[in-house]
């Protein structure tokens, strides 16, 4: 790979003295790891911002500052952008040399880890460069930007004649934001999967001076075609790097679910979510940071589904059936429920985003804190192996780590708690043991007409598309009632009842606490 950008065959491994001073140089900088920030969200906020400066018919989603996660730092991410913002314009009228500039904004992120600190500083040149285009943009018809423009001493004449360089400027963005990308994804990979790898050796050093590179890009045309050669060398390496690092997660993954060896479940969760995380879920209950260990000795069943996770109803009758169930005060310390939500396409959207925000925030089980961050490996896993397409899956890991049964929904819709602890054998069992009748059918939807059944009395349950038949049955029951006979009727309409029957259904059912919602739990159950 070529360092200089330059069309000279000299390989990355190659260097010259003066690209070994720059190098070593940019490594000093450099002091831990300790600061993290959520990069893609990030780096997916500034190329908007990067994309509008260069073209404002651009469409593209925006992201708040606020949910940009900064770790391990009492310095706020606002402050850290706009500190490296007024250097950036201060170093901008300075004489000292590109890479001298370029030492002073890595000293200042020195704390950071390395996709941060490329994300940082473009986002802080985004910023500047971005209220320069708008002002430029509007200051022709708007006081206060002409205003702002005076003050900035932003004064043109003609706008027209600055097209050349906005050109050669959009080219330089497009590249810059690229090399982030490549940046971003090589930080982001698991690296303690391939330890004796020496193209790592290689993509990493290529990495640290790419670093250098972006941030000295005021070159224009001639550093952008530069920075192409270099992003396209670094590209290629980091395709190859993840494919290598995903098959060997990937085989890790079949290796561990098969081994029946296993004494908990830590790795193979840890293999799952914690590669690059050490707190990857969220207890919604209290908003806390929580590690897999808290998973530790535990049933853990996988909720996996789309973002916007399950239709209504079910979602309420799985809450129901477990959280709320008066059984599930006797094994809720047994087990966990944790949801892995996961989008049909490889970038969440805007709307993706939102449903998670709010679902993971009100529903009463563990989720993936980020889970636009899982592995793709771990995605592509559960698709191909567990077969998750568009229904949701509840899979059950033994406290071992070994999957005991790979949708469990069904079993839990239908006997709750006492399902525990959810396995294909379990289920075997409770089957062997049922018998047909209201109380299976019933189920624990209704927990006072299970307790009307279990006392003995009479119940009629009856169910039909068809209104007229409906009504007519309806008129024969409180014929018989009046007659002296004790029957407790309950309708439950179809299982796909139109909106016209939903009358008819409330009507009938108002005296009982059969109520509409628990008439399509009754069906989600059968």
């Amino acid at each position: 790979m070529e360092l200089s950008g330059n069309d000279s065959s000299q390989s990355s491994t190659q260097l010259s003295i003066e690209q070994e001073f720059i190098i070593n140089k940019t490594l000093l900088t450099h002091e831990s790891d300790r600061n993290r920030v959520d990069c893609k969200i990030l780096l997916q906020a500034m190329e908007n911002v990067m994309l509008y400066a260069c073209n404002s018919n651009n469409t593209v989603d925006v992201h708040t500052i606020d949910s940009i996660e900064n770790f391990a730092t009492k310095e706020t991410l606002e402050h850290a952008i706009y500190k490296l913002s007024r250097a950036i314009l201060w170093e901008c009228h300075n004489t000292i040399d590109m890479h001298a500039r370029t030492i002073v904004l890595l000293e200042m992120v020195g704390n950071y880890r390395w996709d941060a600190k490329v994300v940082l500083i473009l986002t802080a040149f985004a910023i500047s460069y971005g209220e320069f285009r708008l002002i430029l943009e509007v200051y022709s018809h708007n006081a206060l930007a002409a205003s702002l423009a005076v003050l900035k001493n932003l004064c043109w004449r003609n706008s027209e004649a600055l097209r050349p360089q906005f050109k050669a400027m959009e080219m330089l963005i497009k590249e810059m934001v690229e090399l982030a990308k490549c940046v971003v994804r090589f930080e982001g990979l698991p690296l303690q999967l391939v330890l004796h790898d020496d193209r790592a050796c290689t993509l990493m050093a290529g990495a640290k001076n790419a670093n250098t590179t972006v941030n000295a890009a005021w070159g224009l045309s001639s550093l952008a075609l530069r920075l192409s050669r270099l992003c396209s060398c670094l590209r290629m390496q980091v395709d190859a790097y993840q494919e290598q690092t995903e098959q060997e997660l990937y085989k890790k993954l079949m290796i561990l679910l098969k081994d029946q060896t296993k004494v908990d479940n830590q790795e193979l969760l840890h293999l799952f979510f914690s590669l690059n995380d050490d707190l990857p879920l969220k207890d919604s209950s209290s908003q806390e940071k929580v590690g897999i260990s808290t998973l530790k000795h535990k049933v853990v069943m996988l909720l996996v589904s789309k973002p916007d996770l399950l239709p209504i109803e079910q979602t309420l009758l799985l809450l129901q059936q477990t959280h709320e169930h008066p059984d599930n005060k006797n094994i809720e310390q047994d087990y966990k429920i944790m949801w892995v939500p996961i989008s049909a396409s490889e970038t969440w959207t805007l709307e993706e985003h939102v449903s998670f925000d709010y679902l993971s925030n009100s529903l009463p089980w563990l989720s993936i804190r980020q889970p636009w961050l899982l592995n793709s490996a771990v995605v592509r896993m559960i698709r191909q192996e567990w077969k998750f397409e568009e229904r949701p899956l509840l899979v059950v890991l033994e406290p071992s780590g070994s999957v005991s049964n790979y949708n469990a929904i069904d079993m839990v819709l239908i006997w709750g708690p006492k399902a525990f602890p959810f396995s294909d054998s379990r289920a075997k069992e409770l089957w062997e043991e049922e018998n047909w009748n209201l109380k299976l059918m019933l189920g624990g939807t209704d927990h006072f007409l299970t307790k009307t059944v279990e006392g003995g009395q009479n119940i009629c349950i009856c169910g039909s598309g068809n209104q007229d038949w409906i009504n007519e049955f309806d008129s024969r029951i409180k014929k018989l009632k009046n007659a002296g006979l004790q029957l407790h009727m309950i309708y439950v309409g179809s299982r796909n009842s139109v909106e016209s029957m939903r009358t008819t259904l409330a009507d009938i059912n108002k005296d009982s606490s059969f109520t509409p919602i628990k008439v399509q739990f009754f069906w989600l159950r059968h």
